[in-house]
């Protein structure tokens, strides 16, 4: 009777690479596709937009602009987390 063993997994050496390799494709799979589904999620929609805290001596800019996302239902005071980028 023939054995349907693969020769590289009565080796234990070789088959804990094997297992260890299959871990690792299965992880980046993974990963790959919690990114995907992260990146396309749809973005949240400010709840106050364009608020301006800091003029321009130009007519053609709006100049420093701030939109708030406040929570949906909260009933006390949450954290704030402030996210600046670039105005320079």
């Amino acid at each position: 009777m023939r054995s349907f063993i693969s020769p590289m997994l009565c080796d234990p050496k070789r088959m804990n690479y094997a297992l260890r390799s299959a871990t690792l494709a299965a992880l980046g799979l993974f990963a790959t596709t919690v990114a995907t589904n992260a990146q396309s999620a749809a973005q949240p929609t400010p709840t106050v937009r364009d608020i301006t805290y800091a003029t321009t001596d130009s007519a053609s800019r709006p100049g420093h602009l701030l939109d708030l996302y406040l929570p949906s239902g909260a009933t006390r005071p949450t954290p704030v987390v402030i996210f600046s980028s670039g105005s320079a």
